[in-house]
C-alpha cells in the first residue's frame, strides 16, 4: 500500500519584541535566519537586547550563536545546522532555545548565559506523555518552549501534533483524535518534570508569563 504521510504544520505567529534592559523587562523572543541557507544574509547576524549583543556566525551548513556583554568577549551558547529562537529570561542569566534541525526533528534547550552550558530539557516531558496520554504511535509529538518563569528556574513547554504516518486518511483521522493537547513545567536547566497540566489551553498558572513573554515563531 502506497505510504500517506500527512505533515501538520504549526505556526504561532508574531513578533519578538527588542531592545530592552533585560534586568528590567519581561523575557522575550529573539531569532536569527536559519543556518542552512544556500544565500546566508552575510558571514553573521547580530542582535541587540538591552547590555547584550547575540550573534549567529553563519558556517557551511551551520551556524555558531555567541553571546558578548557590554566590552566582554563573546562567549558561545549554541551550535545549530537549522534554525534557532532564543528566549531570553527576565533575569539576563539564562535562555530557551528552540531549536528546529529539520522539519520534523525540534528540540528544547535550556542555556545559561554565563558559562555557555545548554542542555535538553524537553526529554522527560515527552516520555511522560507518550506513556500516559494514550497517543497513537503513528504521531510524532514534540515539545516547544513558551515561557519562563518569574525567578527563570522553571520553563513552560506545550506539547505539539506536526505528523501523521499512516496507510490512509481514515487512519489519520483515527490517529489524529488521540492526540491531546498538554503542557509541562520543567526545571530551566535539568528538563526534571515539576508539573503536568492536562488542558488544552495555557495553564492559569502560567497565563501571566505567557502573556508577558510574547508571540514566537514556529518553522518546522
Amino acid at each position: 500500500m502506497t505510504r500517506m504521510k500527512l505533515l501538520f504544520v504549526f505556526l504561532l505567529a508574531g513578533a519578538a519584541a527588542q531592545g530592552q534592559d533585560l534586568l528590567h523587562s519581561n523575557s522575550h523572543w529573539i531569532s536569527f535566519p536559519p543556518a542552512n541557507l544556500n544565500f546566508p544574509p552575510g558571514p553573521s547576524f547580530s542582535v541587540s537586547s538591552g547590555s547584550y549583543t547575540f550573534t549567529q556566525k553563519y558556517e557551511r551548513d551551520a551556524a555558531e550563536i555567541y553571546v558578548k556583554r557590554d566590552h566582554g568577549e563573546p562567549l558561545l551558547i549554541f551550535w545549530n545546522q537549522g534554525y534557532a529562537e532564543l528566549l531570553i529570561g527576565h533575569h539576563g542569566e539564562h535562555c530557551l532555545v528552540n531549536y528546529y534541525a529539520a522539519t520534523k526533528d525540534f528540540e528544547v534547550f535550556g542555556t545559561n548565559l554565563a558559562t555557555g552550558t545548554n542542555g535538553r530539557i524537553d526529554q522527560q516531558a515527552l516520555r511522560m506523555f507518550s506513556a500516559d496520554s494514550g497517543a497513537d504511535p503513528s504521531l510524532l509529538i514534540v515539545a516547544a518552549g513558551e515561557a519562563l518563569s518569574a525567578d527563570d528556574r522553571q520553563a513552560l513547554l506545550s506539547v505539539n501534533l506536526i505528523y501523521i504516518s499512516v496507510g490512509t486518511k481514515e487512519e489519520a483521522k483515527r490517529a489524529g483524535k488521540t492526540f491531546k493537547k498538554w503542557w509541562y513545567a520543567v526545571n530551566s536547566s535539568t528538563g526534571q518534570v515539576l508539573h503536568e497540566f492536562r488542558a488544552a489551553s495555557v495553564p492559569s498558572e502560567w497565563q501571566r508569563e505567557y502573556r508577558q513573554t510574547g508571540a514566537h515563531r514556529l518553522h518546522p
